[in-house]
């Protein structure tokens, strides 16, 4: 009889501490990953445009998706994922297929130090997917702050591609991304923006840290019928285009003179990939 209880309680010693290893080992396992929302502000001489931005970021899979959802809000329920901790939903960006509305789309890749776009060329009728190398940023970490959503947020300042930026970033969200391809300060940018003041993101709304077991789907997997072409690719593809739209617009008034298409792109200048 004594036998007979000594293995009654084994077993149920056996069965809690199976119990407790799986609840740790889910634990575990499980992902977190943060949203950060932004409005993108764009302006220019005439008018100034705002779209709806998201950025998910996932530590343990070491890499992120910032989304561009154009004039839109960011996309419904059908879209979405709920959060375990507090029933929120967040954007699920990996199941969020935009091959029709054709937005842009910024996968960096921590680990591999590279960085895909899904967006526009210009004068090409479908969005290419764009590869390069993660671009790496000269931040100068300056001693000002203010506050944003809540959060001491420090100023920096960075030269990318033909634009002086003035960012603002959260050391205390140890997320060192942001915005589009911006990222590698110590903390996440909720601000930045181009001197010159045409380019602004403002992060309107934050969720850190949420659980999900979410992967996060490869912009090659995502739009493989789409055509790839690195960065020096796309630049060469544009001239050609805009060479071919000037050749046209003279030939329609040939009296007119030199035409000039305007350069309104957030990135004019490429001499950082000259040792790419």
């Amino acid at each position: 009889m004594a036998n007979y209880i000594f293995n009654l309680n084994s077993m149920s010693h056996i069965k809690y501490f199976c119990l407790l290893f799986c609840c740790c080992f889910n634990a575990y396992c499980q992902d977190t990953y943060s949203e950060v929302r932004y409005t993108f502000t764009i302006t220019n001489t005439q008018s100034s445009i705002n779209v709806d931005c998201s950025l998910l970021y996932s530590a343990k899979q070491n890499q992120s998706t910032f989304i561009n959802f154009g004039f839109s809000k960011t996309p419904d329920s059908t879209y979405a994922v709920k959060s375990e901790s507090n029933g929120d939903q967040l954007i699920n960006i990996s199941k969020y297929n935009n091959s029709n509305g054709q937005k842009p789309e910024y996968q960096k890749l921590f680990g591999k130090d590279s960085l895909y776009a899904f967006e526009s060329v210009y004068g090409e009728k479908n969005y290419h997917i764009i590869y390069e190398k993660l671009p790496h940023f000269a931040w100068k970490i300056e001693n000002e702050t203010k506050e944003i959503l809540n959060h001491k947020v420090q100023k920096a300042s960075v030269y990318f591609r033909g634009r002086n930026y003035t960012a603002w970033f959260a050391q205390d969200i140890s997320i060192p991304d942001g915005p589009y391809k911006f990222n590698g300060l110590p903390g996440l940018i909720l601000e930045i923006s181009s001197t010159d003041g045409n380019y602004k993101f403002l992060a309107y709304e934050l969720r850190i840290n949420q659980p999900s077991d979410f992967v996060f789907e490869r912009l090659t997997t995502k739009y493989k019928k789409n055509k790839i072409l690195s960065v020096k690719e796309k630049i060469a593809l544009t001239k050609a285009n805009e060479e071919k739209e000037i050749r046209y617009q003279q030939s329609k008034n040939p009296n007119q003179g030199d035409f000039k298409l305007a350069n309104t792109a957030i990135e004019t200048d490429f001499k950082d990939l000259v040792d790419d």
